[in-house]
């Protein structure tokens, strides 16, 4: 018996913690309206992952360029 690995909790194994059952209830019912769809559904949460992080990505360059241009005038050639 001590050499049995210990079960994980429901949940565990798909998210990085565990999550409410009224949760995983919605998360199982989208996974399986996408299977009826055809879809992958690892491949399309890696999809949407990717976009939310490229939009992010495009906000913090935004702001960046900004700021970059707001010390523009205060720097010299150098710091530039």
């Amino acid at each position: 018996m001590a050499d049995q690995v210990p079960r994980r909790r429901l949940g565990e194994a798909l998210f990085d913690r565990p999550i409410p059952p009224g949760d995983a209830c919605r998360r199982l019912l989208e996974v399986k309206a996408l299977l009826r769809e055809g879809k992958d559904p690892v491949t399309t949460r890696r999809v949407n992952r990717a976009a939310r992080s490229a939009d992010t990505e495009n906000t913090i360059q935004a702001i960046a360029d900004d700021w970059l241009a707001m010390k523009q005038k205060e720097w010299s050639a150098v710091h530039h």
